[in-house]
C-alpha cells in the first residue's frame, strides 16, 4: 500500500488552514504560513502537523465538526500511518 498527500494547509494566521496545491517544509515549518501569536509560535521549533485522512474522516463520522484544514498545520495523508517522530526528526509518518 501506499500513502498520498491529501491537502496541503496554510493560513495567514489561525484556523481554519485552507488548501494550496503545493508547500515546502524549511527549518522554520511550511512556508507561507503565518502565526496568529508569533511571540509564542513559530521559529525553528515550529510544529508541522501530519495527520492521516482516514482519522480525520473517522473523527467526522463520530460528530467533530472538523475538515482537513480545521487542525492547523494539516497535511492529511491517505494510506498511512503515524509513526513515532522526536522534535526536530525528518520522519512524522510511514506507509503500513
Amino acid at each position: 500500500m501506499t500513502g498520498s498527500v491529501v491537502q496541503i494547509s496554510t493560513s495567514r494566521g489561525g484556523v481554519p488552514k485552507l488548501p494550496i496545491p503545493e508547500g515546502v517544509i524549511t527549518p522554520l515549518g511550511l512556508e507561507g504560513d503565518a502565526h496568529a501569536h508569533p511571540q509564542i509560535h513559530g521559529g525553528p521549533r515550529q510544529a508541522v502537523l501530519v495527520i492521516s485522512a482516514e482519522g480525520v474522516d473517522d473523527l467526522v463520522t463520530l460528530g467533530f465538526p472538523l475538515s482537513y484544514g480545521s487542525l492547523a498545520k494539516t497535511s492529511p495523508r491517505a494510506g498511512w500511518i503515524a509513526a513515532s517522530g522526536a522534535p526536530g526528526s525528518a520522519g512524522a509518518s510511514a506507509p503500513p
